[in-house]
């Protein structure tokens, strides 16, 4: 009932526009070659006969449409399904309810309250990361965010192993958010929150070891389908004259993605430094590299961003040891409230847009 409530909240606040239920509305070409790769989908769409009627200005879809025939876990799932694109839509859909679901799951185990987990719930649904999936229709990003807290959240070996497999393959952003994962599963270890240490961080454990298993497999996975289109990967959209550009508007993504928890990163931060915790605090830095390098590398840098999310628990872990509970619960209730006054925007390749198109029904 919770996940219903905070799924409706989600939706509410950033109106996805049902209407269009179908990818690329209003570019035809582009949906036939979405069509095309979900009955294809181990091999190469041919972008190039697809896009032949394309426009300049979508120029930007035809990058998107070359990576991904390397996308292959949607379509290849729906295709042995036969959902079709509509079905994968509607799965992801489901995705994101599951999303907000869990979040509520996994955030009881980093600050062991109801309420507080309940705070985290409402902030998740009132930002990106919890409104994207129901809004997205073409990306599948819903579902590859699922993947993560699903790795995050779960004790069985192959779950972990499978959820960052298919989340690789939906979206490769899921893989570098491993590092992250990875914390997250040493600092919810039982009965081993208070005692952290460099040979606990060095030493995986079982689910950490299925991480790194369910690594390997999407890389194995990827070179076999990188030998089967001809191609390994695909650099369309990346770039390294992107840097200059997203690092100047880096601050602005980063407020825009996480709003309220701005207060929660903050506070984190100022903790680890007043307890000398500066070791922890490069270890969860370097745990961010990954994730923010491939931000500044492209041009959707919200979307990008918003793969980073497990470092939310982290901080709200940091807080709950530092802080009592009221206190704990007023911080996050802070940072909920600043979610769900300021509106969600997205930041791409220096044009910033808001994930509010509730106004075309004013």
């Amino acid at each position: 009932m919770i996940g219903l409530v905070l799924s409706a909240l989600a939706i509410t606040l950033a109106a996805p526009d049902y209407r269009r239920f179908y990818p690329y509305p209003g570019v035809p070409w582009a949906q036939a070659a979405v069509n095309w790769q979900f009955s294809h989908p181990l091999e190469p769409i041919p972008v190039a006969e697809f896009a032949k009627s394309a426009t300049p200005s979508e120029s930007g879809i035809v990058e998107h449409l070359e990576k991904k025939s390397y996308r292959v876990a949607v379509p290849l799932a729906s295709n042995l399904l036969r959902i079709g694109v509509q079905g994968a839509l509607i799965s992801q859909q489901i995705a994101s309810y599951l999303l907000l679901v869990l979040t509520i799951i996994v955030a009881r185990r980093f600050v062991i309250d109801d309420l507080s987990a309940l705070m985290i719930g409402i902030l998740f649904a009132a930002s990106f990361v919890g409104q994207w999936g129901f809004n997205d229709f073409v990306y599948f990003d819903g579902i590859a965010y699922f993947t993560i807290l699903l790795a995050i959240w779960s004790r069985s070996f192959l779950v972990v192993m499978t959820a960052i497999i298919f989340g690789g393959l939906t979206d490769e952003r899921a893989v570098v958010a491993t590092p992250l994962i990875y914390l997250c599963m040493l600092m919810t270890e039982p009965g081993k929150l208070e005692n952290l240490s460099w040979e606990k961080l060095l030493r995986p454990n079982r689910l950490q070891l299925a991480l790194v298993v369910g690594i390997l497999g999407f890389v194995i996975f990827r070179l076999l389908l990188g030998y089967q289109l001809g191609n390994l990967a695909s650099t369309s959209g990346i770039g390294i004259s992107l840097v200059k550009g997203n690092a100047l508007l880096f601050p602005l993504t980063f407020i825009t993605v996480a709003k309220g928890a701005c207060v929660i990163y903050a506070l984190a931060t100022l903790i680890a430094i007043v307890q000398g915790k500066l070791a922890w605090l490069a270890v969860v830095g370097l745990a961010c590299i990954p994730g923010l390098g491939v931000t500044f590398l492209v041009y959707d840098m919200s979307r990008s961003l918003v793969y980073t999310f497990p470092l939310f628990f982290l901080a709200a872990l940091a807080i709950r040891h530092h802080f009592n509970l009221s206190n704990l619960r007023r911080v996050l209730m802070i940072a909920a409230i600043c979610c769900l006054l300021i509106p969600t925007y997205v930041v791409v390749f220096r044009q910033v847009s808001t994930l509010l198109p509730i106004i075309r029904f004013l």
